[in-house]
């Protein structure tokens, strides 16, 4: 994570980086902003220092909690931790025939700052599905669940919290599954911090404490909830700044009173920040990638700037500001591009959150084009329900090694600034290739082509069916949007 330090003295650049950490990934967005501190004098400049805070508001830890599966209990639960303040988030498999896990679901679930994780569609026991099938469960869970909720999903639990076998290619697989699907959280730390297949600092995650899904043991989980708060925090800390509560809401009766009594033990600590999994994900994702510069100064200057570059919100999964803490130092005032920012003096501290810039919104609706099987020509595609009159058509080709996405805007609706993710099934390496188009004009489909990579040797990765999606992002008249369009090949 990144805690590197910044001297803001001498006119000399240098970076605050995760240099230890992975590398920006190629397919994550960046913008920049320029941060300017005004210092009380030269001295205070040139001695000062800033860091990136490793917790949202320079808090301790990080406070969250995750419950899985499609339950209505869930909503039970929901509200049982929102009377203590206490935020987490849910992780859906599809939703069931009888339509009650579906988008109403998902509202209520979210209400009071809670959140959607993804899980896989029809909860399989991964490793005993071949790559096909493992690309489509998780995949196409995360499709459906971000049409269903209007936001991205950046967060997975596994179905039975299983993805190693015997196999050694399952874990493989899997794990090349949930990369190229766009998560970069998991709650699993052994998947994150023991996996070869995935780069240091790649994915984040957490340390989970649990209270107990049908009986509930206070006296366990205040033991296991010591270890990293009193008893190691810093070993804990170096692999995760988040504890969360979990696993299933199967509580019933009596339980439900030995648990508020839990989380009445837990809420209103102001060293904790109680976020949902996603706000952690985008917290910890821009720690990671996230560069900060110090711009040259002459040595008797009062104020100085800083070149900040940061993920973009759609692609961290929720707009989460950045934490910066400033020491050594008396300070006068924050601006970011140029406008006021409000900061705190803590001590010998100075904290100042960053929100994102104008203009980097998050997508404000979501919606998914599944085309039919048989579909060869737009007019057998379908419309898109949540941005009436927009089509798109996907064809793949593997025999001349092309896929083809087809866009028709609604006659009086120009998409702008569209950035397209092409995820591909496992059996192509590199996974995602993306392609940016300045619009697609109303009224005249426009057609994106590209070259399939030759596919992988080993047989298993060409396996079961083919989950082929366009993940569309764009500017509409009424702000930012998201289109997926898939299609699935016997």
């Amino acid at each position: 994570m990144l805690r590197g330090l910044l001297m803001a003295g001498g006119g000399v650049q240098l970076l605050v980086c995760a240099a230890m950490a992975a590398p920006v990934a190629p397919t994550l967005r960046m913008y920049s902003q320029q941060l300017e501190v005004e210092y009380a004098t030269a001295d205070d400049a040139g001695r000062a220092s800033v860091d990136v805070a490793p917790v949202y508001d320079g808090r301790d830890w990080a406070f969250s909690a995750r419950w899985d599966d499609c339950s209505l209990n869930s909503l039970q639960m929901r509200q049982h931790m929102a009377k203590f303040g206490l935020k987490g988030t849910f992780y859906l498999t599809q939703n069931n025939a009888k339509n009650n896990f579906g988008p109403e679901y998902c509202k209520e679930l979210m209400q009071d700052g809670f959140s959607i994780g993804g899980h896989t569609m029809t909860h399989p026991k991964l490793p005993e599905l071949d790559a096909g099938k493992i690309w489509w469960e998780l995949c196409a869970n995360r499709v459906g669940r971000e049409d269903d909720t209007e936001t991205p999903l950046n967060s997975l639990a596994f179905s039975y919290g299983q993805f190693r076998s015997d196999k050694p290619e399952a874990f493989l697989m899997i794990s090349e599954a949930v990369r190229r699907t766009g998560y970069h959280h998991c709650v699993y730390a052994d998947f994150v911090r023991n996996n070869p297949n995935l780069a240091p600092g790649e994915f984040s995650t957490g340390c989970q404490v649990v209270p107990g899904d049908k009986v509930v043991d206070a006296q366990k989980f205040q033991a296991d909830l010591e270890k990293p708060v009193s008893r190691s925090p810093e070993a804990y800390r170096k692999w995760s700044h988040c504890i969360f509560l979990g696993v299933h809401a199967w509580q019933a009766g009596e339980e439900w009173n030995k648990l508020d009594a839990v989380f009445q033990t837990i809420s209103g600590k102001p060293e904790w920040w109680y976020c949902n999994q996603t706000e952690w994900a985008a917290y910890a994702r821009q720690v990671t990638c996230s560069e900060l510069k110090a711009e040259p100064a002459e040595a008797a200057a009062v104020a100085r700037r800083y070149a900040l570059s940061r993920p973009v919100p759609g692609d961290l999964g929720t707009a989460t500001p950045l934490t910066c803490v400033i020491g050594k130092a008396n300070v006068k005032g924050v601006k970011l591009d140029g406008q006021t920012v409000p900061f705190e003096t803590r001590g010998a501290a100075v904290v100042v959150n960053l929100p994102h810039g104008q203009g980097q919104a998050l997508p404000q609706r979501i919606g998914h084009i599944e085309v039919p099987t048989a579909a060869q020509a737009l007019a057998d595609s379908l419309e898109c329900a949540d941005f009436p009159g927009l089509k798109g058509l996907l064809v793949a080709d593997p025999a001349q090694q092309k896929l083809s996405l087809t866009l028709d805007a609604p006659t009086a609706c120009e998409l702008r600034n569209v950035h397209i993710r092409f995820r591909l099934p496992l059996q192509y390496e590199p996974g995602i290739v993306i392609k940016t188009l300045d619009s697609v004009k109303a009224g005249a489909p426009q057609t994106v082509d590209i070259a399939l990579p030759a596919p992988k040797p080993e047989p298993f990765w060409s396996e079961g069916p083919q989950y082929w999606v366009a993940e569309i992002d764009f500017t509409g008249p009424t702000g930012a949007g998201r289109l997926f369009v898939t299609r699935l090949v016997p």
